[in-house]
């Protein structure tokens, strides 16, 4: 077996595996909430904010406790008026792809990636460049 050809096994068995995102205990899956901040209702927010008490708060000379004051009042606003949502491996593995992805599209971009990846960890083997410009040049069908 020649070194290029070792190489290539090696970039092969690296990217054949394919990570499986419906399992909970993927770690590239954020599971905590997050705000979805265009679905907030600023309105109310700000209303919030704005009955808040701060000139009691500044006559306290301690700065800590200015600033934890407005943190929770503005902690608990977002909590109360903005959306959150999650990425769970659920919504993931059942979003829908565009009409035009099909399966020999998916494949061929899967390939030209695993290609390119192989490209930048061994620049001077030309064998991949080679593989990575026929895949790239090979033709997309869109039905």
């Amino acid at each position: 077996m020649s070194p290029n050809q070792h190489l290539a096994a090696m970039c092969w068995i690296l990217f054949s595996a394919t990570p499986d995102f419906t399992t909970t205990s993927c770690p590239f899956i954020p599971t905590d909430p997050k705000p979805c901040w265009k679905n907030g209702n600023y309105e109310q927010l700000s209303s919030l904010l704005n009955s808040v008490n701060l000139q009691s708060s500044l006559n306290n000379p301690v700065i800590d406790v200015n600033y934890e004051t407005l943190l929770s009042a503005y902690n608990s606003g977002v909590s109360k008026f903005v959306p959150s949502y999650t990425n769970s491996p659920i919504s993931i593995a059942n979003k829908q792809s565009p009409k035009w992805f099909n399966k020999s599209l998916k494949k061929l971009t899967q390939l030209k990636y695993k290609l390119f990846i192989c490209t930048r960890i061994h620049p001077g083997n030309s064998d991949f460049k080679d593989q990575y410009r026929t895949v790239c040049l090979q033709p997309e069908e869109v039905p």
